[in-house]
């Protein structure tokens, strides 16, 4: 395989700082460590519970199901040297820890096939490489409560532009 230096944009999803009240819309530093705004006192959504992503060529939409105490589902887009990378995978919610799951396969994923499409690997070459490495990355999420984490339905989408 040819080295890989691209610059690539990518964005997944990730349980990120919160942002502005989505109530009053008071700066985060009023957004207290259990979600709570000191301002009005409405309780935050999770980073996860909605996640929008636009880079070049593709969009991605997560929410948290209306049932659901989490966000399982995960995404991870990665666009390079006119290659473009998408992966989806939907977290085990009877599970512990699937959301983690989910986005640590989703990433691992996107990373290899970005790589391994850059050098030149065929198609079916970087898809197979990618879900391996998503069920390594998923399979190594530590349990916490006795379970193992787990995800399903990971899916992979790339394309060369221009092809």
């Amino acid at each position: 395989m040819a080295s890989h230096s691209a610059t690539i944009a990518s964005a997944s999803c990730s349980a990120s700082a919160p942002g502005a009240c989505v109530d009053c819309g008071a700066a985060s530093d009023q957004i207290a460590a259990d979600g709570y705004c000191l301002v009005c006192g409405r309780k935050q959504p999770a980073p996860h519970d909605h996640e929008e992503l636009v880079l070049p060529g593709v969009v991605a939409i997560t929410d948290r199901g209306r049932t659901h105490a989490r966000n399982e589902d995960a995404f991870a887009c990665g666009v390079a040297d006119g290659v473009v990378a998408v992966m989806v995978s939907d977290g085990v919610s009877s599970t512990a820890d699937s959301d983690k799951a989910a986005i640590d396969a989703t990433v691992a994923a996107r990373d290899h096939a970005l790589g391994a499409l850059a050098a030149g690997e065929s198609v079916p070459a970087a898809l197979t490489g990618a879900m391996a490495a998503a069920q390594q990355a998923a399979a190594a999420v530590p349990p916490t409560t006795g379970e193992t984490a787990s995800c399903t339905a990971v899916y992979f989408a790339a394309r060369r532009n221009g092809a």
